[in-house]
């Protein structure tokens, strides 16, 4: 079972020694998220900080705005080309 599986079952995951398997598994999660799109992330971050303080009209009409910035953009093209050549994508921000 995985560190972050364990955590939200409940199940005991302690320790805070450098071998510690919630600090590896969050530490893993983290570079997997760092290593998306650079663009795609500061859309998801804005919506993420926005999301508290609008209402659902409000969140919908964010999503549409970065989905259409993120279609349109020079990630979603490398993305969509690396998958089909089969090969790790090269984000760049645009």
């Amino acid at each position: 079972m995985s560190a972050i599986v364990a955590s939200v079952n409940g199940d005991a995951v302690s320790g805070h020694g450098r071998d510690d398997p919630l600090k590896t598994a969050t530490r893993a999660l983290a570079e997997r998220i760092a290593a998306g799109p650079p663009l795609a992330l500061r859309l998801d971050k804005q919506a993420l900080n926005r999301a508290a303080s609008t209402d659902l009209a409000g969140a919908l009409e964010i999503e549409a705005f970065s989905q259409a910035l993120a279609v349109a953009s020079d990630d979603h093209q490398e993305g969509v080309a690396a998958f089909f050549d089969k090969r790790p994508p090269k984000f760049n921000g645009t």
